[in-house]
Parts: structure tokens; sequence; C-alpha cells
């Protein structure tokens, strides 16, 4: 089943938690987990000197969020 199509308005906040706990189970005794992209490793080097330069981040949270919800569609 694809992750957009799986319904869980209906399901309770408890119901949704326990969802949640058995997908990370299954996620986590996978051998099948593949490396992160580079991008990954990228911008955290960068996040990372920024921080250390500055002891800031450029980059408000929220606009960070839209920016990799861009990139991983």
């Amino acid at each position: 089943m694809a992750p957009e199509t799986l319904n869980v308005g209906h399901l309770s906040v408890p119901e949704k938690i326990a969802l949640m706990e058995r997908l990370w189970e299954s996620l986590s005794v996978s051998d099948d987990l593949s490396e992160p992209p580079e991008w990954h490793g990228a911008a955290l080097r960068e996040r990372d000197a920024e921080w250390k330069e500055r002891h800031v981040v450029s980059e408000d949270w929220e606009a960070a969020k839209e920016e990799i919800r861009k990139e991983v569609q």
C-alpha cells in the first residue's frame, strides 16, 4: 500500500501512536536500510560550519522544512 493512500484520519490518537510504534519497530529490525542521500551530509556539514562560525543557523526553521519538502518530492 502506498503511504499516500493510507487513510489514518479515522484512527484515535492512541491508535496512531501504536501504529507509529509498529512502523518504527519494523524499521529498526530491517537489514535493508539504505544510506542517506549525500545532500543530507552536505547540509549537516554546512549547518555545523555556520554554527561554529557564528553560533547561529542562517535559515528559519519553517523555511528549512519547506525547502526539504521541495527537495524530496
